[in-house]
């Protein structure tokens, strides 16, 4: 579960760079405006703002596609991550541990085995680095094909 939250968190920090290099072109102002504009923006609303900034001109190709990949992905990631962290545990006589998670739309039961809860946090913790690679690609650090 550790791992979980380590990824989780470096995935979520990786994304406000990401959507920081995705707001402005010159090196100069994007900390200065990318700070401001991510700043307290939750998960969800970050990548939002990543979407939109993708589908302007300048971010055709291998940018924009990978940057929607990621997200869907992460998505999916971080509602795994929520339903670990935030569900309510119990362990019945037999099988594995079960979360127990409150949603608007009901309870939603899952079990979840040790080897379930490591695929998440490998699951986070390669989206993390994929996601580290799009920022780097970004900034014109590095030149990357997939």
């Amino acid at each position: 579960m550790g791992e979980v939250a380590y990824w989780s968190a470096r995935l979520e920090r990786t994304l406000a760079f990401t959507v920081m290099a995705l707001v402005s072109d010159d090196d100069r102002e994007t900390n200065e405006i990318g700070i401001v504009v991510t700043r307290g923006a939750s998960f969800s609303g970050l990548l939002e703002l990543g979407a939109k900034l993708v589908k302007l001109h300048r971010f055709e190709g291998q940018v924009r596609d990978m940057f929607t990949r990621l997200s869907a992905d992460s998505r999916v990631a971080m509602e795994s991550r929520n339903h670990l962290l935030h569900g309510a545990w119990t362990t019945p006589g037999k099988g594995p541990a079960s979360a127990s998670r409150v949603r608007a739309k009901g309870t939603v039961d899952r079990p979840l085995t040790v080897a379930q809860v490591e695929d998440v946090a490998y699951d986070l913790a390669v989206l993390a680095e994929q996601l580290f690679m799009l920022f780097l690609v970004i900034e014109g650090a590095v030149d990357y094909e997939e």
